[in-house]
């Protein structure tokens, strides 16, 4: 295309519009749950094919849009370095895993920053900008769209008005003013971001006032790059800067006036001419406008009632020497296929595998502390994470149930090394409460152990009688066939007396 694409974007109370000779802007009535109310639509179905038609622009014209931050998740993800289309994949499993909702009732998209890693382990990271919102507040403005006859493409605004920021990182801090609310979009290094919705500045705020002050207070929380690019009302950008000081340095983005001119509108305009970072494509396709069909005239329908009949006659004599070079191609078509498949398959298979080899034992280790735990002991908090470290709180009745609650621990086995950081008894001196902390051994060692509970005789079996049920084994190598169970503390070996307050 000669002309760069419509550039659209919907903002919480205005839609603008940015061909490539003018603008404009329509107001947005929204209902609570935010989206479009009827009358809104009705009016945006008349007014927006006027303004196109004004303009000179084709009908069925392709657009970028972009949507605004309400609703919207922004992550950044570590992943293991695969190639593009095995990263498409590598993402949607990791939304199924830690976003609420599946992909399916997901509008989503991603893109790479920076080149892949390679990490203390040997593998390759690839650090991943993910972007999610609900399907159904892309898909109802894609039909508004597809009824005015524009075929759109969404992405983030607040992603897009960091094309205006100088090139060379791929590490961006942007914050959009307006009276009603701001935008603040921060990507950041070691896998950091965060897009946050909040209370509106106007340009004649005071600068002492609790809402510059408490907006001074949540950029300084948030904003992790030491400079910040503001767009929108340039006064109250002004009166932010002031207040933030030398600590965080602004930089107002500086952009032509006028209708529909706004940051992302010319944003988009500038990623659509190849300047700036990869666009983040929101995966929702817009469903394309209904075309109307004109009735044929006679002569139409008797040609084309000539041309059937000639292929039919035609068919019988032609079918040997159409039909062997395409299915020819079909079979070894089929055959590079299968080998693709293949070759995906395996990729597949050793990206499942090391997931499943590399999940943290998190209900072993809570299985062990609850046999471990004391008579009377009361859990109040339990903290684990990937890198086997734990901590609880607990209060339990005196010091010689800490010493056994901590030697039983140290005895099974699983942990490398238990600490009691803190041991402080009660105001009433009933029980003594007690901070632990403890380290995972290697999963190498851990692979070895036997977690779970078991049978000591079959007759003891309530449900099948002659049938045990048998520990759960760590993920990864064969249990040790030597591997002892306890029915009290089941692990791969019995317990041993440690003095308390010993190191481990």
């Amino acid at each position: 295309m000669k002309s760069p694409p419509l550039a659209i974007e919907f903002s919480r109370s205005r839609l603008k519009l940015l061909t490539d000779h003018t603008g404009a802007e329509f107001p947005l009535d929204r209902q609570a749950d935010g989206r479009l109310t009827p009358a809104c639509r009705e009016r945006l179905l008349t007014a927006v094919p006027q303004f196109l038609k004004a303009a000179g622009w084709p009908a069925n014209s392709p657009a970028w849009c972009a949507i605004d931050a309400r609703g919207v998740s922004l992550r950044c993800l570590r992943l293991p370095a695969v190639g593009s289309e095995g990263l498409h994949q590598v993402v949607q499993l990791q939304i199924e895993s830690e976003f609420p909702l599946p992909p399916e009732a997901l509008a989503w998209g991603f893109r790479t920053l920076g080149e892949p890693q390679r990490e203390a382990d040997g593998s390759s990271k690839q650090t991943v900008l993910v972007a999610a919102v609900k399907k159904a507040v892309v898909e109802d403005y894609a039909g508004l769209l597809a009824a005015a006859g524009i075929v759109p493409t969404f992405t983030l605004a607040a992603l897009v008005r960091a094309a205006f920021v100088p090139p060379g990182s791929p590490f961006s801090s942007t914050l959009e003013i307006s009276s009603d609310h701001c935008e603040l979009a921060v990507v950041g290094p070691q896998a950091s971001a965060c897009l946050r919705v909040l209370p509106g500045l106007a340009g004649d705020a005071d600068p002492a006032g609790a809402a510059v002050q408490s907006l001074v207070k949540t950029i300084r929380h948030l904003a992790l790059l030491p400079k910040l690019y503001l767009s929108g009302d340039v006064r109250a950008g002004q009166v932010l800067a002031s207040q933030l000081g030398a600590e965080v340095v602004c930089e107002l983005l500086a952009t032509s006036p006028g209708p529909g001119r706004s940051p992302a509108t010319l944003g988009l305009r500038a990623l659509a001419a190849g300047r700036g970072h990869e666009v983040l494509v929101l995966g929702v396709k817009a469903a394309a406008a209904p075309k109307p069909v004109a009735p044929p005239e006679l002569m139409e329908w008797g040609l084309r009632a000539a041309l059937l009949l000639l292929a039919v006659l035609l068919f019988p004599a032609l079918e040997a020497l159409l039909l062997t070079a395409p299915l020819a191609a079909k079979v070894t078509s089929f055959q590079d296929r299968a080998r693709q498949a293949e070759i995906t398959v395996d990729r597949d298979l050793d990206f499942l595998q090391y997931v499943k080899q590399s999940q943290p034992p998190c209900l072993e280790s809570i299985y062990i502390i609850s046999q471990a735990a004391p008579s009377g002991m009361h859990l109040e908090s339990l903290s684990l994470n990937r890198r086997g470290e734990m901590a609880l709180r607990a209060s339990l009745r005196n010091g010689d149930q800490v010493a056994e609650f901590r030697s039983k621990l140290i005895g099974s086995g699983f942990f490398a090394s238990v600490t009691v950081e803190e041991q402080t008894p009660s105001p009433d001196h009933q029980k003594v409460n007690i901070r632990l902390t403890a380290q995972w051994k290697a999963l190498t060692i851990l692979q070895t152990l036997v977690v779970g509970p078991t049978l000591k005789d079959s007759r003891e079996a309530t449900n099948y009688p002659g049938k045990t049920e048998p520990g759960r084994a760590l993920p990864g190598p064969a249990a040790n066939p030597g591997a002892l169970t306890n029915p009290v503390l089941p692990v791969a070996r019995p317990l041993t007396a440690t003095a308390p307050g010993g190191t481990h």
